[in-house]
């Protein structure tokens, strides 16, 4: 009974702070924002926050997300790579 479990987190973030983030949400709205700061869960606190919703935006400014909102978080600019399965 005196032991005490630890909170691991469940992805590392770090190499995204201070950068554009996108995040889907439950519902399918998609947030996309620079990543001001998170914790072990994660609620993400997002800057300069634009929401996509059904073909609409607007911005938001700062937003505060709850970890059981998020379905997805992923960075903003993805690197297209080369598909190895395609002929040329």
């Amino acid at each position: 009974m005196g032991e005490e479990l630890k909170k691991e987190t469940i992805i590392d973030l770090s190499e995204y702070y201070k950068t554009k983030i996108r995040v889907s949400l439950v519902g399918g709205r998609e947030l996309t924002g620079i990543l001001g700061s998170y914790d072990k869960i994660p609620n993400v606190v997002l800057e300069d926050t634009v929401e996509d919703y059904n073909g609409n935006t607007r911005e938001l400014g700062i937003v505060i997300v709850r970890g059981q909102m998020i379905t997805a978080i992923m960075p903003d600019q993805v690197e297209e790579t080369e598909n190895p399965f395609t002929n040329k």
